[in-house]
């Protein structure tokens, strides 16, 4: 059954559908005239470098090879036309071309305006970097597909699970390659921001993220504020006395009396605390006193993975990523490392390259019957059909919590990628309602965002659910 939503089809829209088809129907011309400009502008400069070198001596070592030059001059050209940047017109150009030549039913899907732009160019590279020839033949075929019915954020997941599945060797020795360039920067901008940048291995960085996330959401952790944040002035009871000048605190002195907890009447927001916890880690060296929390990673991993008796990656929880059959191994035998097991099916351990194959399937299904947690739990006991059991009452168990948040991966609401851990799990028939049953079948996982729809009846639940007995 697809725990998704297939399509929201509402007559209103159809003008919208269409002029979307025409607005992408016209970016496709525009990109076929981009591509003709080029090949008829390297075509004249190849010609005049044929003739240039019938009067001329050869070209001295290290001058810039002419036919390189001409497409970069192309480039540039192109993109003073098109008001965009020659960056964006040499990656656009780079892409159009490898559609145009390898990938006919990417092609022809986005002349039709069945794919916009983005998709297009996310199937291109996707197509790059894979070896086998037919590799990118199935990528065209499906991945085209794929992207006719999803959104380009979708398709953006989908297409690392299908390269990392088809090729997991070269996918994870690009991983390996892409990890030696970890690094920290800053970036100043306006205002009197900078942004941190660190480009560090995916797991680490999820790890990071969770930990932030649930230590700032804790109502009673005390979360220091940052010094160079001075609070927004408190509104006064009486209007100010326009001769007299505003008194601006130092920011070491802000700090001293604001509430640091949600309890004690914090008012900063959870991406304001999350920041500011951020900085205290960082300047002080060690981490505030921290309740417990919940920071485990989520994923799905093939048995034979495992086993070293194969390579396929592991997929995370809510499919946004891939982890390296290697860097898996290798957390598993660090002795940092607790894991929690979950067997969510009975499918072959073949399935994680299958799906990636089939574009009809609905992106909730297990891709394989191992889950793991990484994170600070102690390994408990295993239901191995933790899908199948009903549950009595309505409160949804936290074992079958865990096994709809692998199942489903994100938001069921067609192309939100809110990941399943951040959503409420819903009953899609009502608790009360026959057939309301605390049971997978009848559970998803809702934002809370699309969750208030479905509770006031925008949201249908799927087809197949409402036909069943």
């Amino acid at each position: 059954m697809d725990r998704g939503i297939a399509h929201l089809m509402d007559p209103e829209t159809a003008s919208l559908r269409s002029t979307e088809r025409d607005i992408r129907r016209a970016q496709a011309e525009q990109v076929r005239q981009l591509l003709a400009y080029v090949g008829r502008f390297e075509d004249r400069h190849a010609a005049d470098e044929g003739s240039a070198h019938l009067t001329t001596n050869l070209r001295p070592p290290g001058a810039p090879e002419a036919a390189a030059e001409a497409r970069r001059a192309a480039v540039l050209y192109a993109a003073q036309a098109l008001q965009a940047s020659e960056r964006y017109v040499g990656e656009l150009l780079t892409a159009a071309s490898q559609a145009q030549q390898h990938l006919p039913h990417t092609w022809d899907s986005f002349c039709q305006g069945t794919i916009s732009v983005p998709q297009m160019v996310r199937i291109a590279r996707s197509s790059l970097a894979l070896i086998s020839s037919q590799n990118v033949i199935l990528l065209d075929q499906h991945g085209s597909a794929y992207a006719a019915e999803h959104t380009p954020g979708q398709l953006t997941a989908w297409l690392r699970r299908f390269v990392a599945a088809r090729e997991p060797e070269a996918s994870a020795r690009r991983s390996q390659a892409a990890v030696g360039e970890r690094r920290v920067s800053v970036t100043h901008v306006e205002d009197g921001v900078s942004l941190l940048t660190a480009l560090l291995p995916t797991v680490t960085a999820e790890q990071i993220r969770r930990r932030l996330s649930a230590v700032a959401r804790s109502p009673q952790q005390e979360i220091p504020h940052d010094p160079s944040v001075i609070p927004e002035p408190a509104v006064a009871s009486e209007p100010a006395v326009a001769s007299e000048p505003a008194v601006v605190p130092e920011p070491s002195a802000t700090a001293p009396g604001l509430p640091t907890s949600r309890e004690a009447g914090d008012t900063r927001t959870l991406d304001q605390r999350t920041a500011d916890l951020f900085s205290a880690w960082l300047l002080t060296g060690r981490g505030v006193q921290e309740r417990a929390a919940d920071v485990s990673v989520g994923l799905l991993v093939p048995l034979e993975t495992l086993s070293g008796d194969a390579e396929s990656p592991a997929l995370s929880r809510d499919r946004s990523f891939n982890v390296p059959a290697p860097v898996v191994r290798a957390l598993l035998t660090h002795p940092s490392t607790h894991t929690t097991w979950y067997e969510l099916g009975v499918q072959s351990t073949q399935a994680l390259a299958s799906r990636a194959l089939d574009p009809g399937a609905p992106d909730s299904d297990a891709l394989d019957p191992h889950a793991l947690n990484l994170g600070p739990q102690a390994p408990g006991p295993q239901d191995p059909d933790v899908l199948s059991v009903r549950h009595r009452g309505r409160f949804v168990p936290k074992i079958l919590r865990e096994a709809i948040r692998f199942r489903d991966g994100t938001c069921r609401a067609p192309g939100c990628q809110v990941p399943a851990e951040n959503c409420d799990i819903d009953h899609q028939r009502p608790w009360r309602d026959p057939g309301g049953h605390t049971e997978a079948s009848n559970l998803w996982a809702l934002c809370r965002r699309h969750h208030r729809l479905k509770t006031a009846g925008y949201l249908p639940v799927p087809t197949a659910l409402r036909t069943a007995a």
